[in-house]
């Protein structure tokens, strides 16, 4: 009674019977369960409302700029504008399907690429000779919003809990796999970003016109083909977790050795560049892409390494009961008995 009680809230508008109407707080779709806005707290509508603020006017300077570089031809400016424009979509997705799931990975990720927002301000700034005030004011408002984002992020995650309460029930083992495949879902979100961010840096030697940086045939193809190809080897990790296949595993580890080879590979190529440089070059914009390359790379070998140590975890949880709280579905022989045992319940306590 007391977790119904949690669920719904009455309105003051008053019926034939005196009684409020009810307003759920949560809401099925096909993606899952999610909160309703309705149900929000004054202190997530709070970081709603700051965190959209932050990410808007970031992304209306940036857009200004962008315009400017264009017209000037400055690419340096043109490719860290559309890298911010990037992680700032990714941004507005984090904040809100993070807060409707209750994901506090996606959370965590957004506070992650909103300092890799902050630090792509800064590197801008750092090789531009003149400051220009979009870019200043940028910085600024930046510096300030961000850290303000982090500490109202961090106590909207401390109150988590009601929604996976609400899907996998009060079990501290279904709990614990839940927070596994939340986990492996944001993996696969932020994977998608470092890599796209990684495409488009390295995509920028090629018209920058750097000396022994350019880009052959081979290397733009395979570029420009890596974003789809990502894009359906993450989806691929979504799916096999959803429909916890062995096979689905296999074919994703198969095809997912194919990044880091790549990664090791430019990796190698301009740290062998970067040591051929000349002690007095003036070049100081092309060792900060490479710097910023390769920075990114790093980034996006550690999450992918990360993506396949949490794949271990994932798929050891398959057939325990998870997929069947979490989807509805009915229960096999083959399910675990944890979740067997209690499905009929579940049912009808949803």
């Amino acid at each position: 009674m007391a977790a119904e009680d949690n669920e719904i809230t009455l309105s003051t508008e008053p019926t034939r019977y005196n009684i409020g109407p009810i307003t759920a707080k949560s809401t099925v779709r096909i993606w899952g369960r999610f909160r309703t806005f309705s149900g929000l707290t004054s202190i997530e509508w709070l970081f709603l409302s700051m965190s959209l603020i932050n990410i808007i006017i970031a992304i209306c300077l940036t857009i200004y700029q962008l315009v400017k570089a264009v017209t000037e031809l400055h690419y340096a400016d043109i490719i860290f504008t559309i890298l911010i424009l990037i992680n700032a979509g990714f941004c507005v997705f984090y904040t809100i399907h993070g807060l409707l799931r209750e994901r506090a990975y996606e959370l965590l990720a957004l506070v992650a690429a909103m300092v890799v927002i902050l630090i792509y301000c800064i590197v801008q700034a750092s090789i531009t000779k003149n400051l220009e005030t979009v870019k200043l004011v940028r910085l600024i408002i930046a510096s300030i919003l961000v850290p303000l984002n982090i500490c109202l992020a961090t106590l909207v995650v401390r109150r988590f809990g009601w929604l996976e309460f609400k899907i996998v029930g009060a079990s501290e083992a279904l709990q614990n796999m839940y927070k596994q495949a939340t986990l492996f879902s944001t993996l696969l979100k932020f994977d998608l970003q470092v890599t796209v961010s990684v495409v488009i840096l390295t995509l920028s030697l090629r018209f920058n016109n750097f000396a022994n940086l350019t880009l052959n045939t081979m290397e733009l193809v395979v570029l420009f083909i890596g974003i789809p190809i990502s894009l359906a080897w993450d989806f691929l990790g979504y799916v096999l977790m959803k429909k916890e296949s062995k096979i689905g595993v296999l074919v994703f580890i198969l095809v997912g050795f194919l990044k880091p080879g790549y990664y090791l590979f430019k990796t190698i190529t301009l740290y062998i560049h970067l040591s051929n440089l000349q002690p007095n070059t003036n070049e100081l914009t092309e060792k900060f892409m490479i710097y910023c390359i390769l920075t990114s790379v790093t980034i996006a070998l550690s999450v992918w390494a990360l993506l396949m140590i949490e794949l271990f975890f994932v798929q050891r949880n398959f057939n325990k009961g998870l997929k069947e709280r979490v989807l509805g579905v009915m229960p096999t022989e083959r399910t675990g008995l944890l979740s067997a045992h209690s499905y009929q319940a579940v049912r009808l306590y949803q």
